[in-house]
């Protein structure tokens, strides 16, 4: 039996709920299992093994209301284990180890579902979770201005956890070329915290130099915006990781120039674009810079039927400064 606000119910009907297709259902017997946040009390080893056998199934779900109500349920247990954790520890009690053992697994379970076979809901859901643990304080190897403002108060858990090993670097780079916008910006903002918490770590300059130089061919064959995109934040990683030793960043651009134009040099195609920026830049600036909110057409091009109005031509800009990124 399992208790939770003064109600018993067998834990095994619980972990069935699991399997049936009513979403709430599984997000009740989540929230259920999960309890209140502000008890100390840690959460029941048999639990947490429910917990840590149906978290990736729900992970897979397609509908993203559901998913966001999941990632809300995971962030309550975060914030419910961290404070339990720092109880456990104040009393010395041995019931941490089970906590701690929990977490273990669970960062290999988040790791499996960050392989790049994956689909982009399980990618979604464990990059969240990971953004989760890196702000619950647990690993040593994070700054402290990283953390959620209840980590930075919060006492000591009484165990750390290296999250952030080789595997799991190499890994969050694979994402810098995913096909899904926010899969690449959760992927970054945890590959920041990283490499500034851990400024010239040479495993870790290697490793980018080594994708960065991966990145750079598959995008110059696919010629695919996402994975020209993903090139760029490898790069500013690279001067994140390595302040000191930028060097390698401009060669790498001016090789990676060097090959997008075929037959062509660098000087060439810079010239280019920049006729291509001037060009599109005296096409707009008598819109753009008039003081109006919403831009200004000059009156000699107002009655002119092809011409369109300057919300139209504000959006075709933006549209244009998108697909350049």
């Amino acid at each position: 039996m399992f208790k939770a606000a003064g109600i018993f119910l067998p834990l095994p009907w619980l972990t069935d709920l699991f399997t049936l297709q009513s979403k709430v259902a599984r997000i009740g017997s989540l929230t259920f299992l999960i309890g209140d946040t502000t008890t100390i009390e840690p959460l029941h080893p048999k639990v947490l093994q429910v917990i840590l056998k149906r978290l990736p199934v729900l992970f897979a779900d397609t509908d993203a209301d559901f998913r966001s109500d999941l990632l809300g349920l995971i962030q309550r247990m975060v914030d419910r284990i961290r404070a339990s954790s720092a109880a456990l520890f104040r009393k010395r009690d041995n019931r941490l180890q089970v906590t701690e053992l929990f977490l273990h697994h669970w960062v290999k379970v988040l790791k499996n579902d960050l392989r790049p076979s994956a689909s982009y809901q399980r990618h979604a859901c464990a990059l969240h979770c990971v953004m989760m643990l890196l702000r619950s304080g647990i690993d040593p190897s994070i700054n402290s201005e990283f953390w959620s403002k209840s980590a930075r108060s919060q006492r000591q858990m009484g165990f750390q956890i290296p999250l952030f090993d080789s595997s799991l670097f190499a890994v969050l780079l694979a994402l810098l070329l995913d096909p899904f916008d926010d899969v690449r910006d959760l992927s970054m903002t945890i590959l920041q915290a990283i490499v500034v918490s851990q400024p010239n770590n040479n495993s870790q300059v290697e490793t980018l130099i080594s994708f960065v130089q991966q990145a750079e061919q598959q995008s110059a064959k696919t010629g695919r915006a996402d994975h020209s995109d993903g090139v760029g934040r490898a790069c500013a990683l690279m001067f994140s990781a390595a302040p000191d030793s930028p060097r390698y960043i401009l060669e790498s651009s001016a090789k990676f120039a060097d090959k997008s134009e075929s037959g062509g040099s660098s000087a060439i195609l810079l010239g280019r674009i920049f006729r291509a920026v001037d060009s599109t830049w005296l096409a707009v600036r008598q819109v753009l810079c008039n003081d109006a909110p919403e831009g200004f057409v000059p009156d000699e091009l107002e009655d002119d039927e092809a011409i369109m109005d300057s919300k139209s031509i504000l959006s075709f800009c933006w549209r244009a400064l998108k697909e350049a990124r």
